[in-house]
């Protein structure tokens, strides 16, 4: 994954995910994230590349593919949707009280749930 540079020791697979995923989750700048591991900015935009990179061969075969895109949006468009090729929502499920992590599952307003979040094409009913 992370290649050895001049003189200095290889990143290990859990510095690049946590970069990784400081990039992702604060949408920081890479100078943010090279100052808070104190490593170059060239290299800490490699290692973000190359956990990009392994993520994608992983989940590529998950990811949702449109067979024909150009017909679900002149689908979509019939419909009054133009410009689209799908359509998502989501909505809260209610759950009973967990017995770990309750600060994760309380919802806005003050009840305990889960997020369903679902997708569609141009095809469903």
């Amino acid at each position: 994954m992370c290649q050895e540079v001049s003189m200095q020791p290889p990143l290990t697979v859990e510095k690049c995910v946590a970069m990784e995923v400081m990039k992702l989750a604060f949408r920081n700048s890479y100078h943010y994230v090279d100052n808070q591991f104190g490593i170059g900015k060239t290299t800490v935009g490699e290692a973000i590349w190359d956990v990009y990179l392994v993520i994608q061969d992983i989940l590529s075969n998950y990811f949702i593919h449109l067979i024909n895109p150009q017909e679900a949006v002149t689908d979509f468009n019939c419909m009054g949707f133009p410009n689209c090729v799908g359509a998502m929502d989501g909505t809260q499920i209610p759950i009973l009280c967990p017995a770990q992590g309750v600060q994760a599952f309380i919802h806005q307003k003050g009840y305990f749930s889960i997020i369903l979040q679902g997708t569609v094409d141009h095809k469903a009913p």
